[in-house]
């Protein structure tokens, strides 16, 4: 494996460099994003789980493990759709870089989601109207 180039230093990077020191380059390559998510996602966890005091141990245990499943499963493509949408508006940010904060927001929301489902479609519904009716904004 060719060793990082040292002026990017992202967490990423940090997790290869790991991960290659014990289990070598090409094991390192795919496993190190998917180290940072699962760290982020059990911080993200951890904060949603601060919200629900009434859970039991196991059904906490439980709760953070399908938070920090959801959060390896969604988490990269959601980066990369962040990314390409914020390159739209002229900020350049690499999918790598949206890693950690993606994925700790996603399992910080928690099982919260349809709330945020139905806020983010009433933001659609508005901006739509807002079009349809010619103010244009």
């Amino acid at each position: 494996m060719t060793p990082p180039d040292h002026t990017q230093l992202d967490i990423v990077t940090v997790a290869v460099v790991l991960i290659t020191a014990m289990a070598g380059g090409e094991i390192a390559r795919y496993a190190g994003p998917y180290l940072v998510i699962i760290v982020a996602a059990l911080v993200g966890s951890y904060f949603a789980l601060q919200r629900r005091p009434e859970y039991t141990v196991w059904r906490s245990l439980g709760f953070v493990v399908a938070m920090t499943a959801l959060a390896v499963v969604a988490t990269g493509a959601a980066s990369v759709v962040a990314a390409a949408a914020l390159s739209k508006v002229g900020i350049e940010a690499g999918a790598h870089y949206l890693l950690v904060p993606i994925a700790c927001g996603i399992a910080w929301v928690g099982p919260d989601w349809p709330e945020v489902g139905a806020w983010l479609g009433g933001l659609v519904k508005r901006r739509i109207e807002r079009r349809v009716d010619g103010s244009g904004q």
